[in-house]
């Protein structure tokens, strides 16, 4: 939603795992009034690890904000323990990009397993009449629950994040492709092999009547005369069937007159099964045509003076 705007993106991420956590610790599993266990280590320390210490601070804050309003007996233990996976969340961070270890399965399970170990041990500071009895009740939650369940939303924090790196990669690929083929003069297209054009890739500075929507979905017998149609697609067979770019002169009419193209095609691997195409670079050369053709002209003309004399 937020696209470039990170600091709202990460202030938003924040109060979503904040809010996350204070629905878990709205229905927590309760030992006795005022000691209650519940998920939010889980989340803390996701929050971490994937959001950073501004996403992981926001959710502390409410999250404990929370908690703090809760009260009992074992308010300082859960608090501690909120923090312990937040800097815990935050030093896997720091170790991912150290490139000291990285976020797979295996990883985030001894992850899981050492903080809620942690989490274990912090509970000795809960008074000696509730200790024995709480260590029984949530020590096998939280050394079997709670680390498939950081397991599992790590995994999948890991593939969104997976999915908008791949996403955003996309975009920059297509703006500097957008910003080459902008900047490249000649018309660049893509044809299938029935000479059909699939894509205009730059509409160049040809002085063609023809734009890019219009010319979508044509094929080259709607555009060329007959005989340069039949060339052209004679000249596409030719490309798909060979390694090295070809090249092709052929003729179009316009708004100013005939114009004289040079075309080189090279064939291109499309990912729509069965259909093959190729790329073209078309380049209007009619003024270096007629340039040639009046040097031509003009030699002929001297040679004949020359023969008269």
């Amino acid at each position: 939603f937020w696209g470039a705007r990170r600091r709202a993106m990460q202030l938003s991420s924040g109060l979503l795992f904040g809010v996350t956590c204070v629905v878990g610790m709205s229905m927590p599993l309760t030992v006795q009034p005022g000691l209650i266990f519940d998920a939010r280590s889980v989340v803390l320390s996701m929050a971490a690890l994937f959001g950073g210490p501004l996403v992981a601070a926001v959710a502390l804050l409410l999250g404990g904000a929370y908690r703090l309003w809760l009260g009992g007996a074992g308010l300082l233990v859960g608090l501690l323990n909120m923090l312990l996976a937040v800097l815990f969340g935050l030093a896997y961070r720091h170790a991912v990009k150290c490139h000291w270890l990285r976020i797979g399965a295996w990883q985030l399970l001894l992850f899981a397993l050492l903080l809620h170990l942690v989490a274990l041990g912090v509970l000795s500071f809960l008074p000696a009449t509730v200790l024995s009895f709480s260590v029984t009740q949530i020590a096998l939650s939280l050394l079997l629950i709670l680390p498939v369940a950081t397991l599992l939303l790590g995994l999948m924090l890991g593939d969104i994040q997976r999915y908008r790196r791949t996403a955003q990669a996309l975009r920059d690929s297509e703006a500097r492709m957008r910003a080459i083929t902008r900047a490249v003069p000649d018309r660049l297209l893509v044809l299938d092999e029935y000479g059909r054009y699939l894509e205009v890739l730059s509409q160049g500075q040809t002085p063609l009547d023809v734009s890019q929507r219009e010319l979508t979905g044509l094929t080259v017998r709607d555009t060329l005369a007959p005989e340069e149609a039949q060339r052209f697609v004679d000249f596409i067979q030719q490309t798909l069937a060979s390694e090295d770019p070809q090249i092709i002169e052929y003729s179009l009419s316009s708004a100013q007159g005939p114009r004289v193209f040079e075309g080189s095609a090279q064939r291109i691997e499309m990912g729509e099964e069965g259909v093959r195409a190729i790329v073209l670079s078309a380049r209007d050369i009619t003024e270096r045509i007629n340039l040639d053709l009046q040097q031509r002209i003009a030699a002929i003309a001297f040679e004949s003076q020359q023969g008269m004399i």
